[in-house]
């Protein structure tokens, strides 16, 4: 899944790849491999390929379908949301501001840029950016976690409540 977030809204985001219901596109080898040694393997013959522009600022998120399983499309933005409100990680309200906010992570990096070098101000924007990236990508793994570790009762658990409801009203 791919997904392009602008601001505080996606502006694009790509079709999911399956083969056909619930079976997603599998990027590996065949399951079964060719008996002849000689067969060459049989790969996908058209890629999935996308030319977007992107801005300044723009968050291009790339993940697979345990992500987009789990998630829908408005809780990977309220992630991202969160993230961008916080100060300090590059995506201030004055564009790609570095100015940084009370937090002690955040005035760790704000010392970064004083000093008399223009490059360590560069490499403190890379390294805020590379921050906010691990950060941002391990809450959407840890939401995602968390809402596939959230199961209904069972069938068959339902099915015997339901036998019981039905007997117990008979």
């Amino acid at each position: 899944m791919g997904m392009l977030v602008r601001g505080d809204r996606i502006v694009w985001r790509s079709d999911e790849m399956w083969w056909g219901y619930n079976h997603p596109l599998q990027l590996g080898p065949p399951s079964t491999p060719p008996t002849d040694p000689a067969e060459p393997l049989q790969l996908p013959v058209m890629p999935h390929t996308f030319t977007l522009p992107v801005c300044a600022d723009d968050i291009l998120i790339l993940a697979s379908d345990g992500l987009s399983d789990n998630l829908w499309d408005e809780d990977v933005l309220d992630e991202v949301l969160k993230f961008r409100k916080q100060d300090g990680w590059g995506f201030g309200s004055s564009g790609s501001s570095l100015s940084s906010s009370s937090g002690s992570l955040e005035d760790a990096f704000a010392s970064l840029n004083t000093g008399p070098s223009e490059n360590l101000s560069h490499d403190a924007h890379i390294l805020r950016r590379k921050a906010f990236a691990g950060m941002l990508s391990e809450a959407l793994c840890s939401r995602a976690k968390r809402i596939s570790e959230m199961r209904p009762p069972s069938t068959t658990t339902f099915l015997a409540l339901l036998f019981f409801l039905v007997v117990a009203q008979v």
